[in-house]
């Protein structure tokens, strides 16, 4: 694991995997119950966002918490 303000490549590549697989299957599921097999009618820019911001979301969360898994190195 990374430490404060830090990302090696192991934790920099679980977070894109887990964030962005997370948050496409999410997102596809979503589409699904509201359009059905119409892949066409998926909003994919929004897809795509959801996607990235929670990347984003995981990567942050890792370059805030030390190899302990402490917030900021005192929360948790």
């Amino acid at each position: 694991m990374s430490t404060l303000f830090k990302l090696n490549g192991a934790d920099l590549a679980k977070g894109v995997v887990v964030a962005a697989l997370t948050a496409f299957l999410t997102a596809i599921v979503q589409a699904l119950a509201g359009h059905g097999l119409d892949v066409a009618s998926y909003d994919w820019a929004f897809i795509a966002k959801v996607t990235v911001m929670a990347t984003g979301g995981y990567l942050s969360k890792n370059l805030f918490t030390t190899e302990d898994g402490k917030v900021l190195g005192f929360i948790g």
